[in-house]
């Protein structure tokens, strides 16, 4: 069985290789993004503040649920997560206040954000380079057939303070509970998206898993 520390240097050397492999798999001609100083308008009334249990999390650790396991580490004082999802599984439904950058390296994923008041989807298929532009909502979905992996973690110097200022977008975020919810109780994956909640709809606080 490995130590912490052998654990925590090998989970390193997965993020660096992923990074590279990324960094030249990175797709390009998209469409410019929209670079927010804060939450854009019509997304602020739907945030809330993610619970304790969200942001101050003991490193390293690891989480299991129905959806897979996230480590969390922190490495030369930066805050990393590496998550390995199962098919079907939600993650995210958050904004940060820096920019967010993952890296798939086993699997696919389909990402959708908030943007310009309209919900923007793209298709990643490892290995590849994701970013998320700071205040902009965000949330994955696992797809295929096999276990996606991921890396994932935030610009904001060396102390990464901006991971603890995570706020949940309530629409996004509601999926993410209603997957884990029908994973959880042994349910088809994907189920949970035939009734997508409006962004409208009554605000309550949304469950606390990544």
């Amino acid at each position: 069985m490995l130590d912490s520390c052998s654990w925590m240097w090998r989970e390193l050397a997965l993020i660096a290789v992923a990074f590279l492999l990324g960094r030249l798999t990175a797709p390009g001609g998209q469409a410019a993004r929209p670079l927010l100083s804060e939450p854009a308008a019509e997304v602020r009334p739907l945030l809330v503040p993610a619970p304790a249990q969200h942001t101050d999390v003991r490193v390293p650790s690891k989480l299991i649920d129905a959806r897979g396991e996230i480590h969390n580490l922190r490495i030369g004082g930066f805050r990393h997560n590496v998550l390995v999802s199962r098919p079907g599984a939600l993650r995210s439904g958050d904004v940060h206040r820096a920019r967010q950058l993952d890296v798939l390296y086993k699997g696919s994923v389909r990402v959708t954000t908030r943007e310009r008041g309209r919900d923007v989807t793209r298709a990643y298929t490892a290995p590849a380079l994701i970013e998320i532009p700071a205040h902009t909502p965000h949330i994955f979905t696992i797809e295929g057939e096999t276990d996606a992996v991921m890396a994932e973690w935030w610009d904001g110097g060396p102390a990464n303070e901006s991971f603890g200022a995570t706020r949940f977008y309530i629409p996004y975020r509601r999926q993410v509970d209603a997957a884990l919810a029908e994973l959880s109780a042994g349910g088809p994956p994907g189920g949970h998206q035939k009734e997508r909640t409006r962004a409208g709809s009554r605000a309550r606080r949304p469950g606390t898993a990544e």
